[in-house]
């Protein structure tokens, strides 16, 4: 993911307009000027929805091959050289398989774009 696609799922740049909001809260929320509360943010459902769409976003710009199962919530990703991904977008959790499971999305970005 992005700069901001982390940082807006992480909340602290605004899900509306991506200005900075304050420290991470820990799931994606709007600014005062785009009809968030100060100090409220999504959470929940809606919390994932967001997640989901993003990286159903990021998923499409990498071109890897995927399945997904559960109504996306299971994604499988298959590498150019074979190897799978599991990953639950609404959780932020993968694990390339025979690993260990990992939320670090930027380590997941670097695996399937090789570098």
């Amino acid at each position: 993911m992005s700069f901001y696609e982390d940082n807006v799922a992480d909340g602290s740049h605004c899900m509306s307009c991506c200005q900075y909001i304050g420290e991470d809260v820990g799931y994606p929320r709007a600014c005062v000027q785009c009809g968030g509360e100060p100090g409220a943010g999504v959470g929940g459902k809606a919390a994932k929805r967001v997640r989901m769409r993003m990286f159903e976003d990021w998923l499409q710009r990498t071109g890897v091959a995927h399945t997904k199962h559960n109504n996306g919530y299971h994604v499988v990703m298959t590498l150019p050289d074979g190897r799978k991904i599991d990953v639950w977008p609404s959780t932020k959790k993968w694990q390339l398989r025979g690993g260990k499971m990992s939320r670090d999305g930027n380590a997941l970005n670097r695996l399937v774009r090789g570098k």
